[in-house]
């Protein structure tokens, strides 16, 4: 049996930007951070540099400061700038990589607190790590990985774990995949071990029991793999809970 990750409220308030989880989760990637790190490496080449020279003079030290110490001044303070201007839209980069409306991430990110919700993808020694998890409340599942993805629960239809996902260099790989309710909405987790594939899925289970969760299944005296038939999957899905909504 996996179990959940079910963290405590200090654990959770920890794991948030400015009061919100998804915007510090959005905030592990971006250009400005790139920048900011260039900065610093500049920073620290120009110290060294200068200390080196310090003995030749003021003059030279002005010079190399100039050249080196100032620009990783303006390139850490253009990476924060850039950083800052990204991480403002995260409820817009939310609702736009994930389909949904902005009403459903700021539902998603207050759901974050509640009690029962399951923090998934926490693993390795990245000190982003926790910026890179997904979780996975009553209502909805924030895929893992940089990626604004969020779904709502009530339109995943499939979440499985395969090992012959095919990458783009032609070889196989082990792979979580999420179907939404509408063959556009694919989202793949590439690269994840057995152990923590069936932490995401068993979350994804607990919170919404209707998901299919086997690559390969019979229904109705038919097979189906969920990898190669993914529009018939899916198709079954809907049918199956428009039968039981009615």
């Amino acid at each position: 049996m996996i179990m959940q990750r079910i963290l405590d409220e200090k654990q959770k308030a920890a794991m948030q930007k400015d009061g919100s989880t998804l915007k510090y989760m959005y905030s592990v990637a971006g250009a400005g951070k790139g920048l900011a790190a260039g900065g610093w490496t500049l920073l620290v080449i120009g110290l060294a540099l200068t200390a080196m020279v310090s003995t030749a003079g003021v003059p030279q030290m002005l010079v190399m400061g100039a050249v080196t110490i100032l620009p990783g001044v303006l390139l850490v303070l253009l990476g924060k700038w850039k950083q800052d201007q990204r991480d403002h839209g995260w409820v817009q980069a939310y609702a736009e990589c994930s389909g949904i409306s902005e009403a459903d991430v700021l539902q998603a990110d207050a759901e974050f607190l509640d009690s029962r919700t399951a923090v998934v993808g926490v693993w390795g020694g990245d000190k982003n790590a926790k910026k890179k998890a997904g979780f996975v409340s009553p209502n909805y599942f924030k895929v893992p990985g940089i990626w604004p993805r969020l779904y709502r629960l009530q339109d995943v239809s499939a979440c499985f774990f395969t090992d012959q996902f095919i990458c783009e260099d032609g070889g196989y790989a082990k792979a979580v995949v999420i179907y939404g309710t509408s063959p556009e909405r694919c989202t793949e987790i590439v690269d994840v071990s057995e152990k923590r594939a069936a932490e995401i899925i068993g979350a994804v289970k607990a919170a919404a029991p209707s998901v299919i969760t086997d690559r390969c299944f019979q229904y109705e005296g038919q097979t189906y793999d969920a990898l190669e038939q993914r529009e018939q999957v899916i198709a079954l899905y809907n049918r199956v809970m428009g039968q039981s909504a009615q």
